[in-house]
């Protein structure tokens, strides 16, 4: 019995390590209003979801965008439409975000709300 007991101790501990360890592959980036930001402390991410809560316009969107290094043109990386305030959008693809990647927050969403990007 007391050996079944440590079989099961030890897979559920390995099974909570491993929950933490893909749980901190995630990092979070927020644009809390429109305009250009500067990503920092991120690495390479890959995008993976947006999040936008508290909008207004209630039906609005909001597009992220990477801008170009020299500044001249713009790359959509994700858009979200917004329902009541809220939406999230996962993203399938392979959009990249890079330490000092410059981004632009955009769209008829204009206030100061909660839009973060999901990244891994």
């Amino acid at each position: 019995m007391k050996k079944g007991k440590i079989i099961l101790i030890t897979a559920m501990a390995i099974m909570a390590v491993t929950f933490i360890v893909s749980a901190a592959a995630y990092k979070a980036f927020s644009l809390p209003e429109p305009g250009e930001w500067r990503a920092r402390g991120i690495g390479i991410t890959q995008l993976k979801a947006l999040h936008v809560d508290g909008a207004i316009p209630n039906n609005g969107t909001v597009i992220i965008s990477r801008i170009s290094t020299d500044g001249t043109a713009t790359n959509q990386l994700t858009a979200a439409t917004v329902t009541n305030g809220v939406a999230t959008a996962s993203i399938s693809g392979s959009s990249y975000i890079l330490d000092g990647d410059r981004l632009l927050r955009s769209g008829t969403v204009t206030n100061k709300c909660r839009v973060v990007l999901i990244l891994e």
